[in-house]
């Protein structure tokens, strides 16, 4: 099983590109990361399901691309277009995202307060379900009429 010189370069160019689109799905997972303050457990799922997506994605090429067996010019295509995307598309991203974010986080905490004071409002109004007219949290048991 020989590959053509025009099929290999065919294949690195897609491997390149498949390395960009893998950067920006790298970039998004980063500003979840950045949107929800960065915590640990965020960034170990994250990271995780990145590498499960970046190996499924590289067989999945592999198998299209190169007859089902890995060459190493496909892994360093991906990786070019991986790093091209991170320090050119990736930078701009990110430094507009952290512009953006301050008024992003303003807006969500602005609609998320007018939510729960409406789900709260709702909730008293229907029969005191799970508020007392005080607006704090009814925990005690509720007694019938029969007992």
């Amino acid at each position: 099983m020989t590959f053509s010189l025009t099929e290999q370069s065919i294949s690195l160019v897609y491997a390149v590109l498949l390395g960009l689109a893998l950067g920006a799905v790298y970039d998004l997972f980063k500003l979840m990361r950045l949107t929800l303050n960065n915590k640990k457990w965020l960034t170990f799922t994250l990271d995780i399901v990145f590498m499960l997506l970046f190996t499924f994605a590289t067989v999945i090429f592999s198998m299209g691309y190169s007859r089902g067996s890995a060459r190493y010019y496909i892994l360093m295509g991906e990786a070019v277009g991986f790093l091209l995307f991170r320090f050119t598309f990736g930078r701009v991203i990110l430094k507009l995202w952290r512009k953006i974010l301050p008024v992003f986080r303003k807006n969500i905490k602005i609609v998320t307060e007018f939510m729960r004071k409406t789900l709260k409002k709702l909730l008293q109004r229907n029969n005191n379900i799970l508020y007392n007219k005080d607006g704090k949290k009814d925990n005690s048991p509720k007694l019938s009429a029969e007992e």
